[in-house]
């Protein structure tokens, strides 16, 4: 069987019969850094790239027709400095996209609009310096794990909007929905002198 959005639902990886079963590590769309298709016995590191969504998730992230998996930005930065989702700041972030952010009306504008430029920065991220990716990390989500957890939930966002603008505009990133063309990183990046107070 196929679907348009999850790929084969029933395929065989290195031998392994999988049947999709809602997790990201069982979807045809789920591959390794190779390009093969995703066996977590063989796969490494943990993580396995989306070739829908076009980031990183972990084998047991889900999506589905109700669910629409966010964090492109956080997860990759995370993902590159070696932190896996039980990490503070992964977990506070996505803990609050999933059960405030996507349950207010409120936000529903920011996260149609993230839904578009989140993967297109996740791309970029993916090979821009380590420098910069600590300096996303240390001034933009530390800050805004900080404010969370101090229930400043309207600055927290301002602060993570704050941070998608600057990606935005460095990457020449439209708001536009877009397929047809890959995303190169226009050179390095100037964060470095960006305050980490709001």
């Amino acid at each position: 069987m196929f679907c348009m959005k999850y790929g084969i639902i029933s395929t065989h990886r290195g031998g392994i019969h999988m049947s999709y079963d809602g997790k990201c590590g069982s979807c045809a769309n789920f591959i390794d850094d190779h390009g093969n298709p995703f066996n977590p016995r063989w796969s490494y590191p943990a993580k396995g790239y989306c070739t829908w969504y076009k980031t990183y998730y972990y084998p047991d992230d889900s999506c589905g027709p109700h669910y629409r998996p966010r964090g492109y930005v956080t997860t990759m930065v995370c993902s590159r400095l070696g932190l896996d989702k039980n990490s503070e700041v992964y977990k506070t972030i996505i803990g609050f996209q999933k059960s405030v952010m996507e349950k207010d009306p409120k936000y529903e504008a920011t996260l149609r609009e993230y839904d578009i430029i989140g993967p297109q920065i996740s791309k970029c991220l993916e090979t821009e310096s380590i420098g910069v990716i600590n300096t996303i990390y240390s001034n933009y989500l530390v800050p805004v794990t900080e404010l969370i957890k101090d229930k400043e939930e309207d600055l927290a966002v301002y602060k993570y909007k704050g941070l998608l603008s600057v990606l935005k505009a460095h990457y020449k990133i439209s708001s536009k929905k877009t397929t047809s063309k890959q995303l190169i990183p226009q050179g390095k990046m100037k964060l470095l002198s960006v305050k980490k107070n709001i």
